[in-house]
């Protein structure tokens, strides 16, 4: 008897439910490494995963390592859409985001189909003083 759970095929399974524990493990590097927080946080609103509440959040983070701590928690926390986001957005981006020892470990990541999305600078956020 075959019982239905609701589980995305493997192959798409592996690539989104993966993505918060792919974070997750990465914490500690993440959390001290990640660079141009301006640039991740726009792309994050861009595509709709930070919104006016995230960024009033940010303002109140005096560093860039609490900073990088909000933002991972709140990404892994939202869940594995969220975390594949944010994954997408340091891989496309991974010479301006990530120091240069996690190249390899965002390389990685198994990304499913590439869908045509832009991420850049500009839409979300009118000024660097809305998140510092």
């Amino acid at each position: 008897m075959h019982v239905d759970i609701g589980l995305l095929p493997y192959s798409e399974y592996d690539e989104l439910t993966r993505a918060a524990e792919y974070l997750t493990n990465k914490w500690a590097d993440l959390v001290t490494n990640l660079q141009n927080l301006p640039l991740i946080i726009d792309n994050l609103c861009q595509h709709k995963v930070f919104g006016v509440h995230q960024l009033d959040a940010l303002k109140a983070e005096k560093t860039d390592f609490d900073k990088a701590r909000f933002i991972l928690g709140f990404v892994i926390t939202q869940g594995d859409e969220a975390s594949y986001e944010l994954l997408r957005i340091l891989d496309v981006t991974r010479k301006r985001t990530l120091h240069q020892d996690l190249h390899i470990w965002i390389s990685y990541f198994p990304f499913g189909e590439e869908v045509e999305t832009s991420y850049s600078v500009g839409e979300c956020l009118d000024d660097k003083e809305k998140y510092e």
